[in-house]
């Protein structure tokens, strides 16, 4: 029965996606480690602050193609490579327009802090290249994840090399944001590699399929914009609550100090 469970495709499959997943959060767990020592919060502040911004978008960028993604290549596997390409095709735009409405909020936001506009943008660009992972999903329908694991755990390894690289000649925050671009061209190159070796039909896009991909999707993109809406509030929420507490904590010392320091000039009064 095991033995039948592990030749299993579809247990095999899951089984990729499961190590790819585990094996990229190791690497960035431990480079992260070091990175945020070496930044420090202000400089790894900043990372993450883009991080936020361009996690915000990321969902938006996809359309909510990648829920429908799957099903459209089960229903029409004649018409892989149309669906592929109309999709990169559909995704680069968005991804491009996030980008730059990215890049507008926060120069209007930060206005006049250069660096954390540079950051933002250079970080940002990684939504432009993350249109490449649609070919998981090919590789999830053909249950060959295996592919598409090994090429994200090639781009992990070679973007931790870089940090390593960066931490080493003690570079600046910038090159610092340029990773994330990095990581996505990268597992790009493998992606495609990968797919075109697997017998991946040459891409095509079209209109009429345009229409039939958004009209699927349309329910999704909502889905996906009330979901990031309602996480940012519960993380403003949080932190809300959290600066209260230290403001209460610090006045509470504050008033401690006050009172312990009339407690000591009655002391002195008295004798």
């Amino acid at each position: 029965m095991l033995q039948k469970l592990i030749k299993n495709r579809v247990v095999k499959n899951a089984g990729w996606l499961i190590f790819g997943k585990l094996a990229n959060m190791v690497l960035a767990f431990v480079v992260g480690i070091f990175a945020a020592r070496y930044l420090g919060p202000n400089r790894y502040g900043l990372i993450n602050y883009a991080a936020a911004y361009a996690s915000f978008f990321a969902s938006l960028c996809t359309l909510g193609i990648n829920s429908v993604i799957v099903k459209n290549f089960a229903d029409h596997p004649e018409q892989e490579g149309e669906t592929i390409g109309t999709t990169l095709l559909l995704r680069a735009a968005s991804s491009f327009l996030s980008a730059l409405a990215i890049i507008g909020i926060v120069s209007v936001v930060d206005k006049g802090e250069g660096l954390t506009v540079a950051v933002t943008a250079l970080y940002s660009i990684s939504l432009v290249f993350q249109v490449f992972d649609t070919l998981n999903y090919w590789f999830q329908a053909r249950l060959q994840s295996k592919y598409a694991s090994i090429a994200a755990l090639a781009a992990y390894v070679a973007v931790s090399v870089y940090k390593i690289i960066l931490l080493m000649l003690g570079k600046s925050v910038l090159w610092f944001a340029v990773a994330a671009s990095l990581d996505h061209i990268v597992l790009a190159v493998f992606l495609l590699a990968a797919y075109f070796r697997n017998g991946g039909a040459r891409f095509s896009c079209s209109l009429s399929k345009a229409r039939e991909l958004l009209a699927s999707s349309g329910s999704f993109i909502l889905a996906g914009l009330i979901q990031n809406v309602v996480i940012c509030l519960i993380i403003a929420a949080a932190l809300m609550i959290a600066t209260l507490l230290v403001i209460k904590a610090i006045m509470a010392k504050k008033h401690q100090g006050i009172f312990q320091e009339m407690a000591e000039a009655d002391k002195a009064l008295a004798k």
